[in-house]
């Protein structure tokens, strides 16, 4: 007789899809655009295991999406799970892991941690330490949730040891409607005259190692082309243009919008930002009750929210529909779980905007074309 699995009423068609692939496989990832509901793919997956008397760990990447989870259990499901992390220990039958916590414990354990795994953000997973950790767990079940499968280190090994069993692409997100049509809006600006010169100089010196790394693989020349690479992003991203520019487009869209999302690369900008448009800005540092108040008061008390990178992952925003990105780098998983924020659909929701504020003549430009190439289903304007 087969099992009885609970499934919530609100499922998608597309998440009973990706559950049953889940339910059939050992091992495998589960790979859905940002906003269109992973982690209750896992839950699901998770509790249904817990019914059946299995140990469930789920683990997450930081303690900001560890706190995420616990709430999504008591909300979703009305059971109350253990949490593990820095600051705190407590085990249940299901229990939310912060990666680092659960490395030090299944070094230390002398059995499985658990006999069901759910891997959250799992293009993470392949980074060394945590993949050695998960094959080590080889006999247990292992699903892993990400929006990105890709990552520049540890893709080959993590797709070997976890290959993908179910996948949507946004196209299709959009197709099905589990997603909102983006509008790209590039808003460019240009390096001041001494900022364009110290850019060119460290993209120059930066090529030239490059060249010098295809003759020769030395440790030395790898650490200088690093270095260079992170001197011309700071360049770029502190371009005083490109700053005053985000502060004047956020205090426009604020006039008319009642939610603006605000994505930067510092904490200092992100503050500046928030201040001058009298914002709040939530970063790494912000105490969970100051996190979840500001949360709750954005769109009542205040328009503008601004962010470094705690909000990229296990964060939406249904009600909002605008979005300003200051660009940096050009990494796809930082795109995706960017702009994925604003994508997920909410009454009389039918698009988002993202304005995305770059410097001419970067490394920045290849971002905006990533940007419209990842979510191909979206539009770019030429002009602001």
């Amino acid at each position: 007789m087969r099992a009885k699995i609970l499934v919530p009423r609100a499922m998608r068609d597309y998440q009973r899809e990706a559950l049953l692939a889940a339910l059939r496989a050992r091992r495998g990832l589960v790979v859905l655009p940002t906003g269109t509901g992973k982690t209750l793919v896992g839950s699901t997956l998770a509790y249904n295991a817990m019914r059946y008397g299995k140990r469930v760990a789920v683990l997450v990447p930081t303690k900001v999406l560890a706190e995420q989870w616990v709430d999504h259990f008591k909300r979703w499901w009305g059971v109350r799970v253990g949490v593990v992390h820095s600051e705190y220990r407590e085990v249940r039958q299901i229990t939310v892991w912060v990666y680092a916590s659960f490395l030090k414990a299944a070094e230390r354990a002398s059995e499985p941690l658990a006999e069901v795994f759910v891997v959250d953000e799992a293009h993470h997973a392949g980074a060394p330490g945590l993949l050695n950790a998960l094959k080590a767990h080889a006999g247990a079940k292992i699903i892993g949730l990400t929006a990105t499968p890709t990552r520049w280190w540890g893709q080959a090994e993590l797709l070997g040891f976890l290959p993908v069993i179910y996948s949507m692409s946004p196209g299709a997100a959009l197709s099905r409607r589990a997603l909102v049509r983006l509008r790209i809006v590039p808003v460019p600006v240009s390096l001041s005259p001494r900022e364009a010169r110290e850019y060119e100089e460290a993209d120059a010196e930066f090529k030239r190692v490059v060249r010098m790394l295809e003759r020769e693989d030395d440790p030395a020349l790898r650490e200088r082309a690093v270095r260079l690479l992170q001197r011309r992003k700071l360049i770029a991203a502190r371009a005083t243009a490109k700053v005053q520019a985000a502060v004047d487009l956020v205090k426009r869209l604020a006039l008319t919008r009642d939610r603006v999302l605000v994505f930067t690369e510092s904490s200092e900008v992100a503050k500046l930002i928030a201040r001058e448009a009298g914002g709040c800005a939530v970063l790494a540092s912000t105490p969970r009750k100051e996190r979840e108040r500001a949360l709750g008061e954005w769109g009542w008390q205040f328009k503008v929210l601004t962010t470094c990178r705690v909000l990229e992952e296990g964060f939406d925003v249904p009600e909002c529909d605008v979005g300003v990105i200051i660009a940096t780098g050009t990494g796809e998983r930082q795109l995706i779980q960017r702009v994925g924020r604003l994508l997920r659909p909410a009454g009389g929701k039918s698009e988002a905007t993202v304005y995305f504020v770059y410097c001419r003549g970067t490394h920045e430009e290849r971002a905006l074309r990533k940007l419209a190439r990842l979510f191909e289903f979206g539009s770019i304007e030429r002009y602001l």
